[in-house]
């Protein structure tokens, strides 16, 4: 698999009080992990999800 062929997945682990969102690689590198409050989240933050690998 080239390079540019590498894909990036992200996913949100919801709960009461915290979400933690994640993004891996199509080959399970881990990119990048950041912990919202759960009235954050709901706002503008996890609109930015993809600004985790920046």
């Amino acid at each position: 698999m080239a390079a540019q062929d590498i894909a990036v997945a992200g996913g949100i682990d919801t709960h009461a009080d915290l979400h933690r969102a994640a993004v891996i690689d199509s080959i399970g590198r881990h990119l990048a992990t950041k912990q919202f409050e759960t009235i954050r989240a709901a706002t503008t933050d996890t609109a930015g999800l993809g600004a985790l690998t920046r």
